[in-house]
C-alpha cells in the first residue's frame, strides 16, 4: 500500500458526474490510498494503525510533532488512488502495478472498515471509488508524508539479515564473532584465506 498522508484544515470529495459531495471533513487527514497488486489483507491493520498513530500535530503546551489525529479528535478522509503506483514509460503512465478494480474495491472497503473500527465510524469519510472526483482541500502546513507499507518493513528486515550474514569472519570452517576478535586475528584469518 502506498499512502499520501496530507494534514488539512478541511477537505471534500465531489462526484464530477452528479455533483454529489460524498465525503467532507474539517481538520484532520486527507489520505490518498494506493493498493499494489501484491498487497495482502493481513497488512491492512498495520497500515491503518501507522496512519492513525502518526504524530503530526503540536501539543497544547507547544511540544512539536506530539499528537496524532486520534489524540486531537480530528477526522480522516480516505480516497482510493490507483495512480500512486504509476510507472512512467517515456511520458505515458503505466498502471500495471496497481491492483485491478475487481480486487482493489473490496480491499479498499476493508481498509475503510478498519479505520472505522480502530478509530470511530463518525470520524471517517470516503471518496467515490473508481469514479472521476473533484477533491477540494485547505492544506495545513503543508505537511505531506508518503508511507509505503509493508515494503519498507520487508526491506529493512532483508537488510538486517544480510548485514548479520556479513558480520562473521571465517577461518577455515570455523565461524568467529568479529566483536570478540582482535584486529591481528582478523588480519591473520584473511592472510590464511588468500593462501
Amino acid at each position: 500500500m502506498r499512502i499520501i498522508v496530507q494534514r488539512v484544515l478541511s477537505g471534500s470529495v465531489t462526484k464530477v458526474e452528479s455533483g454529489e459531495v460524498v465525503g467532507k471533513i474539517g481538520k484532520g487527514l486527507l489520505l490518498y490510498f494506493g493498493i499494489n497488486e501484491e498487497d495482502k489483507e493481513s497488512d491492512i491493520d498495520g497500515a491503518v494503525n501507522k496512519v492513525l498513530k502518526m504524530k503530526l500535530w503540536d501539543s497544547e503546551d507547544g511540544k512539536r510533532w506530539s499528537k496524532s489525529v486520534m489524540d486531537m479528535g480530528y477526522e480522516v478522509l480516505v480516497v482510493s488512488q490507483f495512480t500512486l503506483y504509476a510507472i512512467l514509460n517515456g511520458t505515458k503512465p503505466d498502471f500495471h502495478k496497481s491492483m485491478r478494480a475487481e480486487k482493489s474495491h473490496p480491499f479498499y472497503d476493508l481498509v475503510v472498515k478498519r479505520f472505522k473500527e480502530l478509530y470511530a465510524e463518525d470520524k471517517i469519510q470516503i471518496g467515490a471509488f473508481g469514479q472521476y472526483m473533484k477533491i477540494s482541500t485547505e492544506v495545513d502546513g503543508p505537511v505531506n508524508i508518503i508511507i509505503d507499507y509493508p515494503k519498507e518493513t520487508e526491506n529493512n528486515q532483508k537488510q538486517q539479515k544480510q548485514s548479520k550474514g556479513k558480520s562473521q569472519v571465517t577461518s577455515g570452517t570455523k565461524k568467529i564473532n568479529p566483536k570478540k576478535v582482535s584486529q591481528k586475528e582478523k588480519e591473520s584469518c584473511l592472510k590464511e584465506e588468500k593462501k
